[in-house]
């Protein structure tokens, strides 16, 4: 058994040394692994905040718009209401594009106001689902109540972004 312990030393010594090198690639492996997954990982306490966005649009033009159509709206309701309605998202249309809002139809700009630090928002799409309810659904009613809360739905929007 001596002789057999005598043969396998040198190759038990050569193996012995390849796993001593094979350890120490592993554990450098290991420490750059880490060093680099902590130079990719994100800071998210150093991430900026988002930045709350309030517009405002002074625009006397739309001001007006904005009178001359609910001063049209109390001339014969219910059927100026609507018209009100559909007026009154023609300049809140207007507005998203003046605000460089971009998007081939008004839902598309909405979707972009959603961003936006603005209270009407959601009452903004209420608005604009019943406006095209009206255009889209035919003998569509609107109670003198509905219609009056649309508009203000409307005239709270004009308020924040500062056309009113």
């Amino acid at each position: 058994m001596s002789i057999i312990i005598q043969v396998l030393k040198p190759f038990f010594f050569v193996l012995s040394a390849i796993f001593v090198v094979a350890d120490i690639a592993l554990i450098i492996g290991i420490f750059s692994t880490i060093r680099k997954i902590l130079l990719l990982k994100p800071n998210f306490g150093s991430l900026p905040k988002s930045e709350k966005r309030t517009p405002l649009l002074k625009d006397e033009k739309l001001k007006k718009k904005w009178v001359d159509t609910m001063i049209k709206a109390n001339i014969s309701p219910p059927n100026s209401y609507i018209i009100a309605i559909i007026e009154a998202d023609k300049i809140m249309d207007e507005v998203l594009q003046r605000l460089g809002l971009k998007g081939a139809h008004t839902a598309d700009r909405l979707e972009a106001l959603v961003s936006w630090d603005l209270k009407s928002v959601d009452n903004l799409w209420h608005v604009h689902r019943i406006r095209n309810e009206i255009v889209h659904t035919p003998g569509f009613n609107l109670s003198h109540q509905d219609a009056k809360e649309v508009l203000d739905g409307y005239e709270l929007f004009l308020k924040e972004v500062g056309v009113l």
